[in-house]
């Protein structure tokens, strides 16, 4: 089974003001990386500290669903 950036962010129970916060972006940032509203893509660095936050394999999230 694959995630989104917004399932995997739900499913433990973080907010998007905490994943901003961890990532070290802004608020607005997050929002549109999650629902995928911009042409920038989740740089990968900010990804694997975005897995490793919200505990989930790499390899289980799905860019393509919002």
């Amino acid at each position: 089974m694959t995630y989104s950036l917004y399932e995997a962010r739900v499913m433990k129970k973080k907010s998007q003001a905490e994943v901003a916060k961890a990532l070290g972006v802004t608020l607005p940032t997050w929002r549109n990386y999650e629902t995928g509203k911009t042409k920038q893509k989740l740089p990968a660095d900010k990804f694997i500290i975005f897995c490793e936050f919200v505990e989930v394999d790499p390899t289980k999230i799905d860019f393509h669903r919002t």
